[in-house]
């Protein structure tokens, strides 16, 4: 009993990590990143991963939170896609929440236009 709970212990341990080049709070400690250094340091690594994901790679590279949320909600069947036409033949699509009411569709058509 005692030995299956030692053997547990082991293998619950942390793996490395796979990615090296993610610094760890020890590498660099001594290194002060300005605002703008650390800004396209995330950049670029939110870019990176938005690039190799399947279910995101179609999504422009300056997406925003609200724009990623309501594209995940569609993807998981919270949302729906509207596709809403003006009277000058112009359309545009908006993408709101299954239990949403008229007036957040009216919030999400004053936003895109």
């Amino acid at each position: 009993m005692c030995d299956a709970v030692g053997e547990a212990e082991v293998e619950s341990g942390f793996d490395e990590p796979e990615n090296s080049d993610i610094p760890l709070p020890d590498d660099g400690a001594d290194k002060v990143l300005s605002f703008q250094e650390a800004m396209a340091i995330a950049d670029k690594k939110i870019h990176a991963l938005i690039s190799s994901d399947p279910l995101l790679n179609n999504l422009h590279p300056e997406v925003t939170t609200d724009e990623l949320k309501s594209y995940l909600a569609l993807e998981h069947g919270q949302a729906m896609s509207l596709v809403v036409h003006k009277a000058d033949n112009d359309y545009y699509t908006v993408v709101v929440e299954q239990k949403a009411t008229v007036l957040d569709l009216k919030k999400a058509t004053i936003c895109v236009v």
